[in-house]
């Protein structure tokens, strides 16, 4: 009864967070490290529309039951910012200067790698980052997939015949000057040389009548499958099937380190310039499957 009157006392840890699915997924397990490194804070999830383009909370209510979640309908289209442009330089000076006496203090915290985990005390009142270069522990990734409902590996691994599944993240990146899609030779230059393959599934963002259309003639396989589907569901079956390439995306990097730490010999492609991401994740010593970077 006194433990739960003082954390009633004591001010919820805020955590930030901006991005689609993958990112959401990140902030939730910060959420949850940080339950249990102070069982005396209660944890505020706060998702964020605004970015290059307008997000949603995604992610189920199983990752969010034991934490206060708030949405914020931030995302301000370029074309109304133009209009405010002089106003927001000046609230962004000051809210600049705000951000650096509140960072000195260790009442805001950013946190995007596992070794600013360690800034966090205490006082700490709220973190901001991406969260996506931190390493992830078995015990994080066992709630994950038991929240995310999917089924364990191990059980399913003699039905997987020879399917190999694709993650193409497409949408916005197609006009994006900051960000570009994986090229699509690079992707079926992979697929193309598993021989043994029996039916290509390939999950995307966009509509399969585009996303045919974008890849042409590129793919030589038999049996090629598009399906447009959410990004649960996009995970939940990326992770069974025997191969899996993935593209420039947090859903793929999720569907990958999942697959990696099953250890039943699953084989799964990188774009290379996801290495980086991967081996913050899940550190060479503790990946238990074949991945491999094209």
């Amino acid at each position: 009864m006194l433990r739960d009157f003082h954390t009633k006392l004591l001010p919820a840890i805020r955590i930030h967070s901006w991005g689609g699915f993958g990112s959401q997924l990140f902030a939730c397990i910060v959420a949850r490290r940080l339950s249990v490194r102070f069982p005396r804070r209660s944890i505020h999830l706060i998702f964020h529309s605004a970015g290059v383009t307008s997000r949603n909370i995604e992610v189920p209510e199983e990752l969010l039951c034991k934490f206060k979640v708030t949405f914020r309908n931030d995302f301000t289209s370029s074309r109304i910012a133009d209009q405010y442009s002089t106003k927001a330089e000046n609230q962004n000076s000051f809210w600049k200067l705000a951000i650096e006496f509140l960072e000195k203090l260790g009442l805001l915290v950013r946190l995007n790698f596992e070794s600013e985990f360690t800034r966090i005390h205490s006082h700490t009142l709220a973190v901001r980052g991406h969260y996506s270069m931190i390493e992830l522990d078995s015990a994080e990734l066992n709630w994950l997939e038991t929240s995310l409902e999917i089924p364990v590996l191990r059980n399913h691994f003699t039905d997987l015949g020879e399917d190999l599944t694709i993650h193409f993240r497409l949408g916005d990146l197609r006009t994006l000057t900051t960000k570009s899609h994986i090229p699509v030779n690079r992707m079926a230059a992979v697929a193309n040389a598993i021989l043994e393959v029996k039916e290509v599934k390939m999950f995307s963002d966009s509509p399969p009548q585009e996303v045919e259309h974008f890849l042409g003639n590129t793919f030589k396989v038999k049996s090629l499958a598009i399906f447009n589907i959410d990004s649960l569901q996009t995970i939940r079956y990326c992770t069974q099937s025997k191969y899996f390439i993935g593209t420039n995306s947090k859903i793929s990097l999720w569907i990958t380190i999942l697959r990696s730490s099953a250890g039943i010999g699953l084989r799964s492609w990188l774009p290379e310039e996801m290495s980086h991401h991967l081996n913050h994740n899940l550190p060479i010593k503790k990946q238990k499957s074949e991945v491999e970077f094209y």
